[in-house]
């Protein structure tokens, strides 16, 4: 069985945390936005612990800050 799309794409963040666009929603650059097939998924990108904080998955219209 193959891994799941989806889950490779949240994966890669790992090796390039800032590949995907910044956040629409917030000014700060540490907040971007992996898009996947008709959802948005936010994600901060926490330098200090070193780690990627997942905020939500939502459908592309329905991101609220």
């Amino acid at each position: 069985m193959s891994p799941d799309p989806l889950f490779l794409s949240v994966l890669s963040l790992v090796d390039a945390p800032y590949r995907c666009r910044a956040s629409t929603k917030s000014n700060d650059n540490h907040i971007r936005d992996l898009v996947f097939k008709g959802y948005v998924i936010p994600y901060r990108i926490n330098e200090v612990k070193n780690r990627i904080e997942l905020i939500g998955m939502f459908s592309a219209n329905e991101w609220e800050m």
